[in-house]
């Protein structure tokens, strides 16, 4: 919500290098924002990009990738608000 880029990417890369696997940081970020505080037009289009990149790494696409077009698209909603 803040809108700084560096900062919103650089903890899904710690997590990602320590060896988590995609799909439990796609399913931990479903949780997370099902139950963050914000407004709520944000936090369904948060939901609807967690499905979309679950989706597509089920497909086969580059885990990190997806991950860091997930939070691009985080932060560009809650830009638009």
């Amino acid at each position: 919500m803040k809108q700084d880029w560096e900062a919103a990417f650089k903890p899904v890369h710690e997590i990602w290098k320590q060896g988590y696997s995609t799909t439990d940081i796609i399913t931990t970020f479903a949780r997370v924002v099902k139950n963050f505080e914000c407004p709520e037009n944000i936090k369904l289009e948060w939901l609807k990009e967690v499905g979309l990149v679950h989706m597509r790494v089920n497909a086969g696409a580059h885990g990190l990738l997806q991950l860091d077009a997930m939070v691009s698209k985080f932060l560009m909603a809650a830009k638009a608000q």
